[in-house]
């Protein structure tokens, strides 16, 4: 992973960039037949602009995403998080007493006309595991697909209902809906966190993976 975006470098560029462009004016203002100087002088400071608004938007993008992780972090207080923090206060004599059975994925089988079929167990009903495995992939390293693509009354909605509640309530790995937005991942490694615990490798896994 390369280094953070820094404010520094747009203003620095920026700088250089009206310099730049203020002596293209003094050079054709002196001598209006020095196109060659005013292009070339004024040609640089436009790159340089150009690469100071690009490294800024980076950088603002960056604040952005930065930000926004860490208000969905304070917003994830979940009895996972609580149970952690009681963890941390217990002896190591104490701590295997602690099940901690309920945060882990459980599947079971269901039996059909065509064989046997994987589902998820969730608090509010079993989900089919190809669907689970189909809504992480459309999902994105910021968050999962919105319920409101499947219409109304077909399994599929119902699924993704139930499967949206399983990441919030039962994984603690995302946050509910909020406005235009689905359901986000509190932080970034979310969506890889999913898929290892459900058994499905994703073709970008190194990068989505969170750093330890």
């Amino acid at each position: 992973m390369g280094e953070d975006p820094r404010l520094r470098t747009p203003i620095l560029l920026g700088v250089f960039a009206m310099l730049l462009l203020a002596l293209a004016v003094y050079i054709q203002r002196g001598n209006p037949g020095a196109i060659v100087a005013v292009g070339l002088v004024g040609g640089i400071g436009g790159i340089l602009l150009g690469a100071s608004l690009v490294s800024g938007l980076n950088w603002t993008v960056h604040e952005w995403w930065h930000r926004d992780v860490e208000r969905r972090r304070a917003l994830a207080v979940t009895p996972m998080l609580e149970l952690i923090q009681a963890v941390s206060r217990l002896t190591p004599d104490q701590i295997g007493l602690v099940g901690l059975q309920n945060y882990r994925a459980v599947m079971e089988m269901a039996g059909t006309d065509t064989g046997p079929v994987y589902m998820l167990r969730t608090f509010n009903g079993p989900v089919p595991l190809t669907f689970v495995h189909s809504t992480i992939l459309k999902s994105t390293p910021l968050g999962l697909p919105a319920i409101r693509q499947y219409a109304d009354g077909t399994p599929e909605r119902e699924w993704a209902r139930m499967f949206a509640r399983w990441c919030v309530d039962e994984a603690h790995l995302a946050i509910d809906a909020e406005g235009p937005y689905a359901a986000r991942w509190i932080e970034r490694g979310g969506r890889w966190k999913a898929a290892n615990m459900l058994g499905l490798q994703l073709f970008n896994q190194d990068f989505e993976k969170e750093d330890e």
